[in-house]
């Protein structure tokens, strides 16, 4: 079981073979499995989900298929979280870009008001600005009170939103953890440092490797157990005064 494959079976979509899942105490998939419990739960997949030939309104009212269609009003903080669809829900779902459409899906779920949404690569093929939007948008749900459960093949987008990891390979749960612990166990970490003057090259420091960024700062490895102090012991030897530092990000 990879992981679409857990996706769709903790949204109700595939039935496993055995075994349970269970939240918030009440049994989503298994015998005696609580419907109720299901509905709180929104679900967007993989790849483009939208009625290409449904306008935006539409295919936004599908949220509410169960309901007469005089009762199926959309919620006005959708379109203030997603401007874009509010200029554009007239048009065919077919005729949004790959983001847009992908905002659409994300958009139709939250109508649902979900205590859990679970969204399986939901930045794939956008692009950087779009990708970093959407970061913000999700802190700002999660904050709100939904619990978000996130694939991705993006460790940055993983390091940046998630307070907790799994990591998995052909199916397998290699690791389970907290960011926080998870990265507690690298041996070397990555800082960043910026130089009153500009380095034509790498300086050579005993027992750290360093190289130039593409923009000219100055990165170190430094392993579990040394100590930073002796970096900056190194670079007054060399006369290299630092102005400001950081952490690489990414260290996932």
């Amino acid at each position: 079981m990879g992981k679409t494959t857990l996706m769709k079976t903790l949204a109700g979509h595939l039935t496993p073979v055995n075994g349970q899942i269970r939240w918030c105490d009440q049994l989503l998939v298994g015998k005696s499995a609580d419907q109720r419990a299901r509905n709180g739960i929104a679900y967007v997949p993989q790849g483009r989900d939208s009625f290409a030939q449904l306008p935006v309104e539409e295919n936004l009212q599908t949220a509410f298929s169960a309901l007469p269609r005089q009762q199926r009003r959309i919620d006005p903080e959708v379109f203030a979280l997603f401007p874009v669809l509010q200029q554009m829900r007239k048009r065919r779902g077919g005729d949004l870009s790959g983001g847009q459409q992908q905002q659409l899906a994300i958009a139709r779920a939250l109508l649902l008001k979900p205590s859990l949404l679970i969204l399986d690569e939901p930045t794939a093929g956008v692009d950087i600005e779009l990708r970093r939007s959407m970061w913000t948008f999700l802190e700002e749900i999660n904050r709100q009170g939904t619990t978000i459960i996130l694939t991705t093949h993006y460790l940055e987008e993983a390091e940046a939103l998630c307070r907790n990891i799994a990591i998995i390979d052909h199916g397998k749960i290699l690791k389970h953890t907290s960011k926080k612990a998870l990265l507690q166990q690298l041996s070397v970490e990555t800082f960043v440092l910026d130089t009153e003057k500009s380095l034509d090259s790498a300086p050579e420091l005993n027992g750290f490797p360093t190289r130039l960024d593409a923009e000219g700062a100055l990165e170190v490895e430094v392993e579990k157990g040394q100590g930073l102090n002796q970096v900056f012991v190194e670079l007054e030897r060399l006369g290299i005064k630092v102005v400001s530092m950081r952490t690489k990000a990414n260290r996932l």
